[in-house]
């Protein structure tokens, strides 16, 4: 009789965010009449489980992982009692680093046993924060005689090569890579893994490109961005572009999809350069693919992505696509299905010549598709899997 191999995926928590999708996303695509899926949680939410796909077995931790696991925000709307304890635990994170507090943790969580496959799905965020602690998790709370660590950043813009976290990859059977170029990073830092580093791209939702009602009034051209408002992902920069593209006398409309710490500046910005009815900050919101879906241009200004997801979701709704070049953005655009610019004036001319010149606009959009197709990268995992 055929036995089900038992595998487990281990993340801190399954809120909306590229990391929490990109799993979300793969287990809609998963074999399970050949696999028993686990999904192990340390916050527990049942708004955000009720995403996961029904044939998942969903696991949760207990009092005080859940707690860690917990924005302030998340913590504060509990109470003033689970604000103290994740606001002490933060704090003896970054006093004591987040492995040592971590390990305490772990002695009050169950040992998860008879497993065939263990994954850490989510890497550590900072070794002196609370984002931090599948890995040791999956290293010493789990019993299963393969294990396995995603890795969704690049290691060494993220200034990940630091002892814990090399002891921690080193100690796994196999690191999977969301990139060439995320493995590439990595192996560079542990060169001795080379053997053991797989690369596997995350793959769009089943019914990805159907059902969707636009939220952009068709009244003009349109672009968007999306991510979080961060130095990273650099939106500030949308600004600039678009006050170059208004004083071109150029019409259109650019929506910043997302949230984060930089929106009061984006917003003041904003209002200080006169874009108000021009850019618009949506905020966070549950369904990007409203704004891509009415859409004319997608833009990325992102000096840095593991992968790009935001781009793979705006090609496979047709949209042209304008990204400012990282390592894993010529894995996504190959000059042909998309325009890949090295500095920000050459994206402000390309972004012109897409709102102004109709012909190339079509002809971009005729030939806009995604490189990467989601059973390659399925077949991928289970032969990366098999030969573990």
């Amino acid at each position: 009789m055929f036995m089900k191999k038992k595998i487990l995926f281990v993340i801190p928590s399954l809120k909306i965010g590229g990391i929490e999708n990109a799993l979300i996303n793969m287990l809609e695509h998963f074999d399970y009449e050949k696999f028993d899926v686990y999904v192990f949680v340390f916050h527990y939410d049942e708004a955000q489980v009720s995403r996961v796909d029904k044939r998942v077995h969903i696991l949760k931790g207990g009092s005080l992982l859940n707690i860690v696991a917990m924005t302030m925000n998340d913590a504060r709307a509990k109470g003033m009692g689970t604000a103290l304890i994740r606001a002490v635990l933060a704090v003896l994170c970054k006093a004591l680093g987040s492995k040592s507090v971590f390990s305490v943790i772990y002695l009050f969580e169950r040992k998860i046993k008879d497993m065939d496959i263990a994954v850490s799905y989510s890497n550590n965020v900072n070794t002196n924060s609370t984002y931090y602690g599948s890995n040791l998790f999956v290293l010493k709370k789990v019993k299963a005689p393969r294990k396995l660590a995603w890795l969704h950043v690049d290691y060494d813009a993220m200034e990940m090569d630091n002892d814990i976290n090399n002891c921690e990859y080193r100690t796994f059977d196999g690191v999977v890579a969301v990139s060439d170029a995320v493995k590439d990073a990595f192996l560079k830092c542990n060169p001795e893994m080379k053997d053991k580093t797989y690369t596997v791209y995350n793959v769009l939702p089943k019914a990805f490109n159907s059902g969707f009602v636009a939220a952009i009034e068709k009244n003009k051209q349109t672009i968007v961005t999306v991510g979080r408002l961060d130095p990273n992902k650099n939106q500030l920069q949308c600004l600039e572009i678009a006050k170059k593209l208004v004083a071109d006398g150029i019409d259109f409309k650019w929506y910043l999809v997302g949230d984060g710490q930089q929106r009061i500046e984006v917003e003041e910005k904003i209002i200080r350069k006169r874009l108000e009815g021009i850019v618009e900050v949506t905020g966070y919101t549950l369904d990007v693919n409203k704004y891509l879906s009415g859409a004319d241009i997608f833009v990325s200004t992102s000096l840095s992505e593991s992968y790009g997801m935001s781009v793979v979701e705006a090609q496979a709704m047709g949209l042209p696509v304008v990204v400012k070049s990282y390592p894993a953005a010529k894995e996504i655009v190959d000059g042909t299905n998309g325009i890949l610019v090295e500095d920000y004036e050459e994206m402000y001319q390309q972004i012109k010549m897409l709102l102004t010149d109709k012909d190339k606009y079509e002809e971009l959009k005729k030939n806009t598709k995604v490189l990467q197709k989601d059973e390659e990268s399925m077949k991928a995992l289970y032969e990366m899997i098999g030969n573990i």
